[in-house]
């Protein structure tokens, strides 16, 4: 599965960036990041994306920018409580820190990378990486799905046995990337499969006839990973566009990159544990669904917001008392409006809560086997333009 949305959108730019190495395009879109939602620390970004941008900047403009960053976040702090907002100590703590560390080095070297790799994790950087694999595996995914859809067909990698799925994504395990703990340097199981260069690796195997391809579901398809040596993969399904689509997202430099993710197979679906809910309403009806043994405690936590919109507590909101709402790109009272316009027309609405297996990404195939439009594209569209 691969994450989606504008979220990784975002990231993947910033991990472009890396890539490119355009640093500064980096530290500006990672400060960026680090502020969103805020009101005092937003007025204080356009004063350190400036001093960051000078060449002569001196140790007093940095003290200056330091003493205002941290009075900004005092100010800030009271909104972090408000639960409408998103925001998270974390983010500040972040900028804090990034301001401090980047005021000993910008006024005697003024270097952008070496800003980078002091003040910004290994493990942060290797999510943003990440997030360009998982933009090449949902373009393999819909490429896979669009041409053969739910069914097993010759030429597709499949899993032999169960066991074998535990050793297929470098992410299938529980990870805490913000304090390094169990990360794929870690982990002496995540890169075997890729080990024997020029053989499928055991426990795959390619599906040659039609006879083996019946013997097989659509939940044993694997497809390759993309990320660093993934020149050295195995084998790849006949015909992939594997490489190809590499070169045309422009990131075959991932191949390279020590930060990058390492390259190896992932199940194109995740098959949902037995916790799983789905509920189903049409409130002009007056008509609902259920199914599922969290189907009671979905219907439960739907709620209407301040715009009469049904949203649904998450387990994330549940557990923080913050309600994540989007924010970038939506400034102002006309594009919320906008942005809000299909949620607000009256219609089915469909929820749906599972446990997916450890370490799955978030998916995207709910969106392209249901076929349900969430969002007009041309919000979309100017969500996502700069």
């Amino acid at each position: 599965m691969g994450r989606h949305g504008l979220g990784l959108h975002q990231t993947y730019m910033e991990a472009k960036a890396l890539m490119e190495r355009d640093y500064p395009t980096l530290v500006r879109r990672y400060v960026d990041s680090l502020s969103e939602g805020t009101t005092h620390v937003r007025r204080e970004i356009s004063t350190l994306l400036d001093v960051l941008s000078e060449l002569n900047c001196t140790e007093k403009e940095w003290n200056g920018l330091v003493q205002g960053m941290d009075s900004a976040v005092k100010n800030d702090s009271t909104v972090l409580h408000f639960p409408s907002t998103g925001l998270y100590y974390p983010h500040h703590y972040l900028l804090q820190d990034f301001v401090n560390r980047a005021s000993t080095i910008f006024p005697q070297h003024h270097d952008s990378a070496q800003v980078i790799r002091e003040t910004i994790s290994r493990n942060v950087l290797g999510e943003k990486m990440r997030s360009i694999t998982d933009v090449h595996f949902n373009a393999m995914a819909s490429l896979r799905w669009e041409g053969g859809g739910d069914k097993v067909r010759v030429g597709d990698l499949v899993v032999k046995d169960k066991a074998t799925r535990c050793l297929l994504d470098n992410y299938e395990a529980s990870a805490d990337v913000i304090h390094g703990s169990l990360t794929d340097n870690l982990h002496p199981l995540w890169c075997e499969l890729a080990s024997s260069e020029g053989r499928l690796p055991e426990g795959l195997r390619e599906i040659q006839t039609v006879h083996e391809a019946a013997q097989h579901t659509i939940h044993d398809v694997v497809l390759p990973l993309y990320g660093r040596n993934a020149a050295h993969l195995p084998v790849l399904p006949a015909r992939s566009p594997f490489l190809k689509l590499a070169e045309e997202l422009n990131v075959t430099g991932v191949e390279k990159m020590k930060t990058a993710f390492p390259a190896g197979y992932r199940p194109l679906l995740a098959r949902p544990e037995e916790s799983y809910g789905f509920y189903l309403v049409d409130e002009g009806r007056q008509w609902e669904w259920e199914e599922g043994p969290l189907a009671g405690a979905l219907k439960q936590s739907l709620y209407k917001d301040q715009d009469n919109i049904t949203r649904m507590r998450s387990p994330l909101m549940e557990r923080s008392k913050k309600n994540m709402i989007a924010r970038r790109g939506i400034r102002g009272e006309e594009a919320r409006r906008f942005f809000l316009k299909p949620a607000r027309k009256s219609g089915v609405l469909c929820v749906m809560r599972m446990t997916l297996p450890r370490g799955t990404a978030i998916t995207s195939s709910l969106r392209e086997v249901f076929q349900f439009a969430t969002l007009s594209p041309s919000a979309i569209f100017q969500l996502l333009s700069p």
